[in-house]
């Protein structure tokens, strides 16, 4: 959550990040 506050405009890459990393 706070990384899409930091860097609201990577927050797209971010949820990507999250469905190919689930441990995250």
């Amino acid at each position: 959550p706070e990384f899409s506050e930091r860097f609201p405009e990577k927050s797209l890459l971010y949820r990507q990040i999250m469905r190919m990393n689930p441990r995250h």
